[in-house]
């Protein structure tokens, strides 16, 4: 729910005069760390925010990639499609390694958070990861541009 279009939700003089200004100094803030992210890519090829949870980031940059590969075709060897679909079960396995959709499938299994819970979710996350590294260490030869 929107705070300022609560009904009950009244701004006082101050609110609505250093509301722009802190508005304003989140933008420069994010500007800042956008070009000083942007700075250290270009000095050391990584930053500090590819850094933070290196998991997820890879994860991201892999799923673009694999996707680059099936719409361009590129680094087949043998047949073309026994290729893709590898590659399409690689993109299936990673994106049952995202938290987030294990939680919209199992949740409504438990309405909790359990044990049960987390041990299911583990154990699909684990499957997955180990099936999507098996076709990774076989593929990894092959995925070039």
């Amino acid at each position: 729910m929107d705070v300022l279009k609560d009904k009950d939700f009244k701004l006082n003089l101050w609110d609505c005069i250093t509301f722009p200004l802190c508005r304003l100094r989140l933008i420069i803030k994010d500007k800042y760390y956008s070009l000083k992210y942007r700075c250290q890519r270009f000095a050391r090829g990584y930053s500090d925010e590819d850094v933070f949870e290196f998991a997820f980031s890879l994860k991201e940059h892999i799923e673009k990639i694999l996707r680059e590969f099936i719409k361009c075709h590129h680094g087949y060897v043998g047949d073309e499609e026994e290729y893709e679909q590898k590659l399409n079960d690689m993109l299936h396995h990673l994106e049952w390694m995202d938290e987030d959709k294990i939680h919209d499938a199992i949740y409504k299994k438990y309405n909790k958070y359990c044990k049960e819970y987390f041990e299911e979710a583990d154990s699909i996350m684990g499957e997955h990861t180990e099936k999507f590294f098996a076709l990774f260490k076989e593929l990894f030869w092959s995925l070039w541009d």
